[in-house]
């Protein structure tokens, strides 16, 4: 009867310790991506985040490509995604042009500072069973089947814009890895980032590219105006249409003296002849 009993303790302790192996095992292999980078950034200066997608030993994860989000912290719902492959090449930006939400965003100028750099691959390729526990849904494993895929390594970018593409405020932006199964199948930490402008330059009005109206235009004083002022929320140049001044003197209008005769222009002794060619 002693005997029995000591061979179910004995079969409860082995039990106990298999268990906590494979718990322990699988805590400790998980797929995990991270996002860092400043907590403030003053404009025009670049914005510059590192991210990293550590595969660990044992698993393998048929990548696809990556999207890195970018929205404004109060409007989620407002973002701008950036498709890119495993060597760094931007594949598409959505929305394509315009901006986003107030115009908080500006999609072109995003899109002309933007460099996705792959700065180390240190993973290998092989085939087999691919799965992967995400570590930030609680080392939940996910199972990808037969097949090639990324395995025991990391892969690291740096990522950089210019802070003119976002008016001042505040953002999110986050990096998520694409399988063949599901987009999004991994998913960074959210980073919060502040862009400010500095005292010597107002604010953007709005993304329309301008912080104050021209005072100059109705008969006023010039205000201090953004680094890019002159993009409107399109990213084009608002007084592109202004064109060369005609004015000589006449407030803009042509002389209304006949062809081949001396013309008054405008201050005091100033004289213009207009010559007919025959």
């Amino acid at each position: 009867m002693y005997a029995r009993r000591q061979q179910l303790v004995t079969v409860a302790i082995v039990s106990a310790l298999i268990v906590s192996l494979i718990a322990f095992a699988g805590a400790s292999a998980a797929v995990e991506t991270t996002v860092t980078g400043p907590d403030e950034v003053d404009r025009p200066d670049i914005v510059e985040f590192q991210s990293t997608l550590d595969i660990r030993d044992g698993e393998q994860v048929p990548i696809e490509n990556f999207t890195l989000t970018i929205q404004p912290a109060d409007s989620p719902e407002e973002s701008v995604t950036v498709t890119f492959a495993p060597d760094g090449t931007v594949l598409g930006i959505s929305p394509e042009n315009g901006t986003v939400g107030q115009g908080e965003i500006r999609i072109e100028q995003l899109r002309e500072s933007l460099d996705i750099t792959l700065v180390e691959q240190t993973t290998d390729t092989g085939y087999g069973y691919s799965y992967g526990y995400d570590e930030r849904r609680g080392d939940e494993r996910v199972e990808f089947g037969y097949g090639y895929g990324s395995t025991n390594g990391t892969f690291t970018y740096d990522i950089a814009f210019s802070s003119k593409a976002l008016k001042h405020g505040s953002y999110e932006l986050f990096l998520a890895v694409n399988t063949p199964s599901k987009t999004g199948q991994f998913q960074s930490n959210v980073e919060d980032f502040d862009v400010n402008v500095p005292s010597s330059v107002s604010p953007p009005d709005r993304g329309e590219g301008r912080d104050v109206d021209h005072a100059a235009d109705d008969g006023g004083v010039d205000g201090a105006d953004d680094e890019d002022a002159g993009d409107d929320a399109h990213g084009v140049d608002d007084d592109a249409d202004h064109g060369p001044s005609t004015d000589n003197g006449n407030n803009g209008k042509a002389p209304s003296d006949p062809p081949g005769q001396a013309a008054i222009a405008g201050g005091v002794g100033s004289l213009q002849s207009v010559t007919v060619g025959r």
